[in-house]
């Protein structure tokens, strides 16, 4: 016969390793959240002090002299058509 389990907590509350592991996921989430928002800030000044040094030297944003890697990604309509 099978034993039965002994359970020190009442039905329908969470065990203490679940709301400990729920707790950590929490917290992970909040700190990875934290972090995106951060580079992403990072990112957008980068981009804006990059723009003005362009502007400044005589570039317009977009022109050949800009970093972006969109034309690299997406070829030419001409060639993306099927043959």
């Amino acid at each position: 016969m099978a034993k039965a389990r002994v359970i020190d907590h009442p039905p329908g509350e969470h065990t203490p390793g679940k709301v400990a592991r729920q707790e950590a996921r929490q917290a992970r989430a909040a700190r990875l959240a934290a972090a995106l928002k951060s580079n992403l800030r990072r990112r957008k000044t980068q981009a804006r002090e990059r723009a003005a040094d362009a502007a400044e030297a005589g570039h317009p944003a977009g022109s050949a002299g800009d970093q972006s890697t969109s034309s690299v990604l997406s070829p030419p309509a001409d060639e993306s058509a099927p043959r």
